[in-house]
């Protein structure tokens, strides 16, 4: 009697924390590419986290993984070592069973120079290699591909989708791919409509985007500086070279605060990503953005979104607690998400400096498992079924004589069109891609007899056909009517 009562509470017990949800930890250590001569201390604590935790878990690189830039072609004279500093991250990983994932950063992108596609390339071959070596296959995991920008899907759990982009890839004004050289998007706007889709379609899940650059931060890729970088500005450049340039040496923070270079938040081009993304995790509550670049720990909550910054995995700089600031610490450490079957979602921040105990804790959120009803649960029928509607609503105008009548009625007219079922048409249809024309929007679809099908908007969407140049001006918003 006892062993039935015991292995009926065992079953109940499973039961429940199934019904609850599944427990997953994501390591986050950015800026780890400083090389070390008796190994790098933030590398071998996580490495000690993963020797006493066997639970599922996935660890993200988050760029700037060799300093100062990149991982050079075979034959430099700077190959060897930054493989090494390559292989001191990497080898924590052997005997391993959770996920990795490899993010470039502006420093792998040759610190943003001309050659920087090439530095990836070579990282990324360098990377998955080694990794098939160590892991005992040949995993996807220097991501985004091929210097794409991405957004990559990825799901850790049944209950976790992590999405990763390369931001560098936004801000690099040198050679980089684009669909032409196989990536599946290449513009800009089409880069932030699909992470936007993918945010969306997970809203029901906990989701992380991950990238190099933070979207806020108070150090210095922030605008945020202490006395010492006005005083002996040089430091920054060298820690050893204290000289002082009194006054003249506060320019450089200053301009760096007011105006920045195109690796710091207030730059024009990086503050327009930032405002881009903002705006959509704006809609998605408890977002949770993940990013090195700031050699720093941070906790950031605003609007809902929670900002983590771990780029503290080799070197710290100055960071102060101010504005939407919940935590920061300066100095090397790395972050942990840990995610609880009760929904509870917590974050640590770990250092060298107290290996047993984390140097900050706090639960971020509680957000409990709902799975989507499956499509079974569907019943309704679409046969024969339609719906009535207009063409577009955007040619509405109340100056008709500025803009012109030419087809504005057709735009408006009520017309009646059939609804069918994606799930079951032609035996149930496959989304292959999207795409478009310079005014369209289409998905192609593939039925299971290989036969394929593409749906086009009716509606067009001019902006497409407006030149690069125009796209932040007022022209933006004029459209074709």
């Amino acid at each position: 009697m006892p062993w039935f009562r015991l292995i009926t509470s065992l079953i109940l017990l499973c039961l429940t924390l199934s019904a609850w949800g599944q427990s997953h930890t994501v390591y986050m250590v950015g800026d780890a590419g400083e090389p070390f001569e008796d190994g790098n201390p933030v590398i071998k604590l996580i490495q000690s986290h993963f020797e006493e935790d066997n639970s599922p878990s996935s660890i993200i690189y988050l760029g700037d993984n060799v300093y100062p830039r990149g991982l050079p072609e075979l034959g430099h004279p700077d190959r060897h070592q930054a493989e090494e500093i390559m292989k001191g991250q990497l080898d924590i990983l052997k005997g391993y069973r959770g996920q990795v994932y490899v993010i470039p950063g502006n420093h792998d992108w040759e610190k943003g120079k001309k050659g920087g596609y090439q530095q990836i390339k070579n990282q990324e071959a360098f990377v998955e290699e080694y990794l098939a070596g160590i892991l005992g296959d040949s995993a996807n995991t220097f991501l985004p591909d091929g210097g794409c920008p991405g957004p990559v899907e990825i799901e850790l759990s049944e209950e976790v989708t992590l999405i990763i982009l390369d931001t560098q890839w936004l801000l690099h004004p040198w050679e980089k791919p684009r669909e032409i050289n196989g990536c599946e998007v290449g513009r800009y706007n089409d880069v932030f409509a699909q992470l936007e889709e993918m945010v969306r379609r997970n809203d029901y899940k906990k989701v992380i985007v991950a990238a190099h650059h933070p979207m806020y931060s108070y150090g210095i890729h922030g605008g945020v500086s202490n006395a010492k970088q006005h005083i002996f500005p040089l430091t920054d450049v060298n820690e050893s070279l204290y000289i002082p340039i009194p006054i003249i040496g506060s320019i450089y923070p200053l301009y760096r605060k007011l105006l920045g270079n195109i690796q710091d938040i207030q730059h024009p081009k990086y503050k327009a990503i930032r405002n881009t993304l903002e705006d959509i995790f704006s809609y998605h509550p408890n977002l949770v953005f993940v990013s090195g670049h700031e050699h720093s720990l941070q906790y950031i909550a605003k609007d809902s979104v929670h900002y983590i910054v771990s780029g503290s995995g080799s070197k710290s700089t100055f960071v102060k607690e101010k504005q939407f600031a919940r935590y920061v610490h300066e100095g090397v450490g790395f972050g942990k998400l840990v995610f609880t079957p009760d929904g509870n979602v917590t974050l640590q921040f770990w250092s060298p400096q107290t290996p047993d105990t984390p140097i900050f804790e706090q639960v971020l959120f509680n957000k409990p498992y709902q799975p989507l009803p499956k499509a079974e649960d569907f019943k309704v029928n679409f046969t024969d079924s339609t719906v009535v509607v207009n063409a577009s609503d955007q040619y509405d105008t109340n100056q008709p004589g500025l803009l012109g009548e030419n087809y504005r009625a057709a735009w408006r007219t009520k017309i009646e069109v059939p609804v069918f079922d994606i799930g079951t048409e032609k035996g149930g249809l496959k989304i292959l891609k999207r795409g478009g024309g310079q005014q369209t929007r289409s998905l192609r679809l593939e039925a299971k007899d290989g036969k394929q099908y593409v749906l086009r908007s009716v509606e067009k969407y001019a902006e497409k056909a407006i030149p690069e140049a125009l796209k932040s001006t007022v022209g933006a918003e004029v459209q074709t009517v």
